[in-house]
């Protein structure tokens, strides 16, 4: 028998509860350790801040861009940005890279369409039926958005983007062994059964929180910050 056991920081307990299997805990706690790394990360704040800065000052300036729903998905893109930092300073490492590749996504959905405006229609009409669902599956397979980016600049650069989309993948944007099993740990225990304990949070003085924030997250913002530059040229 496998009994299930929610790791978190013994740290964090004393001044919010102590029972790890509430929701409201988890909530409480995850935002205690994104109020603490704010405090204590300052040097990875200001250059994720910088990246930010720039991903907005992007936004502005292809607000007029054509079709407009490149412009919104542009927009997505930044929003789901923020969202991975967000839940990187919060601990929750595991779906930073979910999120991350979201971005990645969003902005080759963004580039295809500007490239093939015929594909805005094929994206808003998704919804339609049965038909225009497997039409619009079809038409926006990763393949496919790697192909168009690299017909539209050089393979080089295609192959730079592909490079970091499946870096998110290996860290955790699919539920791959490697990803999965670091924040996991069995113990045996005396009477028999074997207690599952898995990392739902970190602490913000965790190894990977700041490898997260200091190492893996500013290379995926220096491909985004080329990404956007690029794509819309």
């Amino acid at each position: 028998m496998i009994l299930m056991n929610e790791m978190t920081d013994d740290k964090n307990k004393s001044d919010i509860g102590n029972n790890s299997q509430e929701l409201d805990y988890f909530i409480r706690l995850a935002n205690k350790t994104c109020n603490e790394a704010l405090q204590n990360l300052e040097e990875p704040l200001r250059f994720l801040s910088s990246i930010d800065a720039l991903f907005m000052n992007f936004i502005q300036e292809l607000m007029g861009i054509q079709p407009a729903t490149a412009g919104l998905l542009l927009i997505n893109a930044h929003a789901s940005f923020r969202a991975a930092l967000r839940l990187a300073f919060s601990g929750q490492l595991l779906p930073v890279f979910m999120t991350l590749r979201g971005v990645i996504e969003s902005s080759l959905y963004a580039h295809a369409i500007v490239k093939k405006p015929d594909l805005q229609k094929v994206w808003l009409e998704r919804a339609n039926d049965k038909t225009s669902r497997k039409k619009c599956r079809d038409s926006f397979t990763i393949g496919k958005m790697f192909n168009y980016l690299e017909c539209a600049h050089e393979k080089s650069f295609a192959d730079y983007v592909r490079e970091h989309y499946d870096y998110t993948i290996d860290f955790g944007a699919h539920p791959n062994m490697h990803s999965v099993v670091k924040s996991a740990s069995l113990k045996d225990l005396v009477d028999g059964n074997i207690q599952l304990s898995f990392a739902y949070l970190h602490s913000h003085e965790s190894f990977e929180v700041r490898q997260s924030l200091i190492a893996i997250l500013p290379r995926f913002s220096s491909n985004f910050r080329c990404l956007i530059g690029q794509l819309f040229d």
